[in-house]
């Protein structure tokens, strides 16, 4: 654990741990009432800093106080959450809210792993200059817009398209949504690279800016043209032992199951 002081602790003890790192950071806290929940702590560790039994969380990690919320809804209690990660502690205080929320359902259905070929030899060789160039444009699915009259180019160019500027360019967020304008399936073999896989040309949603990506999450030869998806981040490929992470195209399911909680 590691203190306000920033000196590491490694303790053998979890006990040890937990009194000098969690309830050393509760305590600096100094709640003017005992939490009702406690994430990041077992149910007899967190039973000494509550007002009541405490509920018995699922986990102990990041996605513990995510089931502390959800235990507090299903015991439909309010007070204070306490989480707990090492010598550090936040604390949040809950109550009854009035708006009704429509949960929205995005788990497509399971699909049979894709039946794919490894191609021996040499891989593609990686070019650091054309990824470093690239690199913050794709990782923010940005455009390059060009500071004379606006105009999108993506990847950023050094001049633009349409007026011909070559007075800079800034960055500008593009849509995640769009439809597949043109599709194609490779089935070359390449090197490091498992075929077949489906390119795809999206036409983004209100822009005037096409982009060519990979389709992820539907078998090789299923994207169509006119289908909807959303991009999202994926790694691509992996060359010369760096991972080349980009955004790809995910088929949007037509009717996602929606309900009212």
């Amino acid at each position: 654990s590691r203190g306000r002081d920033g000196v590491a602790r490694d303790y053998e003890d979890a006990r040890l741990g937990w009194d000098r790192g969690g309830l050393a950071a509760v305590s600096a806290l100094d709640l003017a009432e005992k939490p009702v929940v406690v994430a990041g702590a077992t149910a007899r560790q967190a039973g000494v800093l509550t007002q009541g039994p405490a509920p018995a969380l699922p986990v102990t990690g990041a996605s513990a106080a995510l089931f502390a919320l959800a235990a507090l809804a299903d015991l439909g209690e309010t007070g204070v959450a306490v989480a707990v990660e090492q010598a550090s502690a936040t604390a949040v205080r809950t109550g009854r809210g009035t708006t009704r929320l429509c949960l929205a359902r995005d788990e497509p259905a399971a699909q049979s792993p894709a039946t794919l070929r490894e191609t021996p030899g040499p891989e593609i060789a990686i070019s650091l200059a054309a990824y470093a160039r690239a690199f913050d444009a794709k990782l923010r699915w940005e455009a390059g817009a060009c500071d004379a009259c606006g105009t999108l180019a993506l990847p950023p160019r050094l001049r633009c398209l349409e007026c011909g500027s070559e007075e800079g360019w800034s960055l500008a967020p593009l849509p995640r949504t769009g439809s597949v304008y043109t599709a194609v399936t490779v089935h070359v073999p390449v090197p490091g690279l498992p075929t077949p896989y489906s390119l795809a040309i999206v036409e983004l949603d209100g822009v005037d800016v096409r982009a060519l990506v990979k389709v992820t999450g539907a078998p090789a030869g299923g994207t169509a043209i006119g289908d909807r998806g959303r991009l999202v981040l994926r790694r691509v490929a992996l060359r010369s032992g760096i991972p080349d992470y980009g955004y790809a195209l995910l088929p949007i399911d037509t009717d996602p199951t929606t309900e009212d909680i």
